[in-house]
């Protein structure tokens, strides 16, 4: 990783972006809940570009706080499956039978297939060349997952999940304001790098 502060805050937006993932009732890589996300079918196929334009974005945000070129897809892989597996499990333990599975539509995994597939070629790109791509998928990914997002109110997402605990609203606020807020400060820091480097350049 790219020493010093730079690769501290590269570590706490990951870390950021993972705990968003514990909400189960939060799209994969989209905005707003799961419930009617999916209800207009005629803009499916800019639903399903904007998952995998986030991909490409997210995998390109990870390679430009990693020195080298070798070992970008592997590490953008194994976060993708470590917030798989969160999302998983956290829908399995607190939403609703009905609801555990619509977090991933058929939809998101052709989006996770394609930004996956279109990844490779991406990351071989200059260190500022990836930083610019970054922010173009980060901030494309975001507006269009906003603009075909579905949004309700706390207490009608609240019934969703089947979880007694009565934090629950205070959870799914935090994770809410993490997975909406993420792409906008990914895209703080990516703007910031891009100046540093201009100044000096990583090895």
């Amino acid at each position: 990783m790219i020493p010093g502060a730079w690769g501290d805050a590269a570590l706490v937006l990951v870390m950021l972006w993972l705990i968003a993932q514990l909400n189960p009732a939060l799209p994969f890589f989209g905005a707003g809940n799961i419930v009617g996300n999916e209800a207009m079918v005629e803009f499916a196929f800019l639903q399903w570009s904007a998952v995998a334009m986030s991909i490409c974005g997210f995998g390109l945000f990870v390679s430009t706080f990693l020195k080298g070129e070798q070992g970008t897809l592997r590490v953008a892989l194994l976060l993708l499956s470590v917030a798989l597996c969160l999302k998983f499990m956290a829908a399995s333990f607190m939403l609703q039978p009905h609801f555990a599975e619509e977090w991933l539509s058929v939809g998101r995994v052709v989006g996770l297939m394609a930004g996956v597939v279109a990844l490779p070629p991406l990351r071989r790109v200059a260190r500022a060349g990836r930083i610019y791509l970054a922010l173009i998928f980060v901030l494309a990914g975001a507006l269009f997952s906003k603009i075909f997002g579905a949004y309700s109110a706390v207490d009608e997402s609240l019934r969703l999940f089947r979880w007694p605990y009565g934090h629950l609203a205070s959870f799914a606020t935090l994770t809410r304001f993490l997975h909406e807020i993420w792409p906008f400060m990914a895209l703080a820091f990516l703007i910031a790098l891009f100046f540093r480097l201009r100044r000096d350049p990583v090895r």
